[in-house]
């Protein structure tokens, strides 16, 4: 009798064994998928700020072939020709909705926000300028009459 419990008893504890041995090896399965993941974020972070930079390279060029005597270019302008240097382009890309959106975030430029004399805005962008005041709102004069 006894050793029947026994057998039973050891029976039990290879059991046990067996499943910390299965949690073990889950625990290490998930360790290694979690270190990927993180390689994948880390390489995928590389990545966007390499395609960041090269976004912001590519304003500064247009900036300065296209802007005005002042540095100032228009919001619309400045997209056209985002996109037609850099065709895979997208504001989405980047989590942003807006084009106006996206270059704000960006730091480097100071916006110029104008209302013409039918009240529809219109954003300019330059090349931060140091202690100068950022997103000024002026209302442009139309002649009268």
């Amino acid at each position: 009798q006894f050793k029947y419990l026994d057998l039973l008893l050891e029976q039990k504890l290879e059991e046990e064994a067996a499943e910390a041995e299965k949690t073990a090896k889950a625990s290490e399965e998930k360790v290694k998928k979690v270190r990927t993941k993180t390689r994948q974020q880390k390489d995928l972070e590389k990545k966007r700020q390499k395609d960041l930079n090269r976004v912001r390279n590519t304003i500064d060029a247009i900036l300065e072939k296209f802007s005005d005597d002042d540095g100032w270019i228009f919001s619309g302008k400045l997209g056209d020709h985002l996109s037609k240097r850099l065709p895979d382009f997208d504001v989405r890309n980047f989590g942003f909705s807006k084009f106006t959106a996206f270059i704000k975030s960006l730091g480097s430029y100071e916006w110029n926000e104008i209302l013409d004399n039918n009240h529809q805005k219109q954003i300019y962008f330059r090349r931060r300028v140091k202690d100068d005041k950022i997103g000024k709102t002026e209302e442009k004069k139309g002649v009268s009459e």
